[in-house]
């Protein structure tokens, strides 16, 4: 039988951040431009799916029509034990999988290491362009639920992005339940799982992430003030493109605290999205006097222009992103998106090879204990220029 290796590490606890972010100034966007259907990626067209889906996306999506999903080519007609990815990613056509740039990345590198083992999976995404009254926790609730007593699914990992209590129960009670799939918990979520563990006083669910948003916001702050070199104090701004989830807003409350001396009273950034005007953004970092920026992957490349054009207007300005990287901004605090990914398909791949090989996909020896621990922490890119 062909067996993955696992690396391993040690279980390690991070200090819990509870700062809520709040949003204290938010800008207007124009209307989404229409952007091209997500094209293939160069020589990787084999791990997207063409214009066809496998049995258990399309029992996803008929299950909860608020879900977005997506499958290598070559299990669109499979039919047999299947990996699900549930996340909370958002649509966007203009990237090759139709998912949100971070998403995008971390399914092609799931892709690549479930080809290697020709395990089949799908992952899921959350359309924010469908019609819902319906809470983001409503909706991944719901997809976990009915996932995990999907007859051909024995394994999925899961996001946990929200503060609720409902979801992090629900992966408890699928942990805990032989007739449903192996469970665990990666890129987000942590904090939760380790509050749940101590109310329950069982072992902490498994999980592969970064246990600290925090940390996004402190590294950004110490780059930028070795970047100042203490020319003058730092007046920051904080972009936050994903304002429905409070740990992003604490990402912007780290950086004001770690960056300033007098953040300001509401932490957790400046609303934004990925069409936000360019001249809006620029509008008030003039007004603002502002000389460091840190934004959100989803709306750095539009934060990223208003810096190009603040910097031609002779201001001195520091900026940095999120995740990814945008032309005009000095650095990077992000995840290890390949080292987060495989290990996650890893976990994931592990179960669905057992259960192919004829077993019940739930041996120890092959899915992580409870205690199990991934911290795949958070890292910096410096371009200076």
């Amino acid at each position: 039988m062909r067996r993955l290796v696992l690396s391993c590490a040690l279980l390690l606890h991070a200090s819990v951040v509870s700062s809520q972010g709040q949003i204290h100034q938010a800008i207007d966007s124009f209307g989404p431009d229409e952007a091209a259907a997500g094209e293939e990626l160069s020589g990787r067209g084999r791990l997207l799916q063409e214009g066809c889906e496998s049995r258990v996306a399309q029992a996803i999506k008929d299950a909860v029509p608020e879900v977005s999903t997506l499958n290598p080519e070559r299990c669109c007609s499979f039919d047999g034990p299947t990996a699900v990815y549930v996340t909370h990613a958002q649509s966007d056509p203009s990237e090759p999988t139709g998912f949100e740039p971070f998403w995008n990345d971390i399914y092609i590198q799931l892709a690549e290491t479930s080809e290697t083992f020709d395990v089949c999976f799908v992952m899921t995404g959350v359309n924010q362009n469908e019609p819902t009254e319906r809470t983001l926790t409503a909706i991944l609730i719901e997809v976990n639920n009915f996932v995990s007593r999907l007859s051909d699914v024995p394994s999925m990992m899961s996001t946990d992005p929200t503060d609720a209590n409902e979801l992090v129960n629900l992966f408890r009670l699928i942990n805990n339940d032989p007739n449903r799939a192996s469970n665990g918990v990666f890129n987000a979520g942590y904090d939760n799982i380790q509050r749940e563990a101590a109310v329950t006083g069982q072992p902490l669910l498994p999980f592969v992430g970064y246990t600290d948003d925090a940390l996004y916001g402190v590294e950004a702050a110490d780059i930028t003030l070795r970047l100042l070199q203490g020319d003058a104090p730092a007046k920051p701004l904080c972009f936050n493109g994903r304002p429905d989830l409070s740990f992003v807003g604490r990402r912007c409350a780290a950086y004001y605290r770690a960056v300033t001396d007098d953040p300001p009273e509401s932490l957790g950034g400046i609303a934004c999205r990925d069409d936000s005007p360019v001249e809006a953004i620029l509008a008030l970092i003039v007004q603002q006097n502002a000389n460091a920026v840190y934004s959100h992957v989803d709306c750095c490349g539009q934060v990223a222009q208003a810096v190009v054009l603040a910097r031609e207007m002779n201001m001195t300005i520091v900026g940095g992103c999120q995740d990814v990287g945008s032309e005009g901004m000095q650095f990077v605090t992000g995840q290890p998106i390949q080292l987060q990914a495989d290990q996650t398909a890893s976990w994931a791949n592990l179960p669905v090879i057992e259960t192919l090989d004829g077993q019940d996909g739930r041996e120890e020896q092959y899915f992580p204990s409870g205690q199990s621990l991934v911290n795949t922490e958070i890292f910096n890119t410096l371009t200076v220029f």
